[in-house]
């Protein structure tokens, strides 16, 4: 299921993230969970060593809530909103289908761009 997840200081939107129902079983019990994020490797051309890895974690916080009728859902926070846009994010359903018309009509014009080259 997807959440959104809020920076607990500005209120804003920060990212929406899929979590699998037994990772959100467990944040609603503990009431946060360490999301680790891998940042990208940055290679030195001059250094005579391998590529380091830079691993960091983003707490999210859950805090429940219900709604009018009585269902129980809950909110998520971070604290660290520069490093959870680092988490991966999951599309809207809104969202995927204007990006994959904006990703056809690209590849039809590249294509067409291509063979009037040639």
């Amino acid at each position: 299921m997807r959440y959104a997840v809020y920076d607990e200081e500005t209120l804003e939107l920060v990212t929406v993230i899929k979590l699998q129902p037994e990772w959100a079983k467990r944040l609603l019990e503990w009431g946060n969970l360490a999301v680790p994020i891998v940042r990208p490797m940055q290679v030195i051309e001059d250094s005579s060593l391998p590529p380091q890895l830079d691993p960091i974690s983003v707490m999210v916080r859950a805090s429940r809530f219900a709604n009018a009728v009585g269902r129980e859902s809950f909110f998520l926070w971070v604290s660290d909103p520069e490093n959870a846009l680092l988490m991966k994010s999951e599309m809207l359903p809104g969202q995927r289908e204007h990006l994959e018309d904006a990703f056809n009509r690209g590849i039809r014009e590249a294509f067409t761009a291509l063979s009037g080259l040639r």
